[in-house]
């Protein structure tokens, strides 16, 4: 029953210190998704190949890199 109650403490506590980092860190893995899915966004359309050096795009597959 202790380890019950250690668990739903250690995960609620998990959760609590997940999103005080979120707010601390104002959401940028969130920020940082949506830049990456415009930069693939723009390459799709330009096909520019000095733009997906720049970037790092290696290949594009079925919206994945």
């Amino acid at each position: 029953m202790d380890n019950d109650f250690i668990s739903a403490f250690a995960f609620n506590t998990g959760r609590q210190i997940e999103e005080l980092i979120k707010e601390q860190t104002d959401n940028l893995q969130e920020r940082n998704q949506m830049l990456e899915a415009k930069i693939l966004d723009w390459y799709a359309k330009s096909r520019d190949e000095k733009f997906a050096e720049h970037f790092g795009i290696k290949e594009a597959r079925e919206g994945r890199v």
